[in-house]
């Protein structure tokens, strides 16, 4: 059994996920918040949840995280793929 990688024993609601999204996607509180209708104050508020979570503290290293988190589920998924081929 492989051990648990620290993506996975971090719990973000899917609100939480989506504002993860969007922040590594460059959008800044108030886009965010356009997107999500809700205002840049509450992805403020979201986004201190989201840091206290994850034990992150900056923008760039939350991003980082999401970015590695989705490639390795997407790896991840494509070898559980290939191996149910052969």
């Amino acid at each position: 059994m492989r051990s648990l990688t620290s993506w996975e024993l971090v719990i973000l609601t899917n609100r939480q996920l989506r504002i993860t999204q969007l922040v590594a996607m460059g959008l800044n509180n108030r886009d965010i918040g356009r997107e999500i209708g809700t205002t840049e104050y509450v992805v403020k508020n979201y986004l201190r949840a989201i840091f206290d979570r994850t034990g992150m503290g900056r923008r760039l290293e939350l991003a980082l995280w999401y970015i590695r988190r989705n490639w390795e589920v997407a790896h991840e998924s494509q070898d559980n793929a290939h191996l149910a081929l052969h």
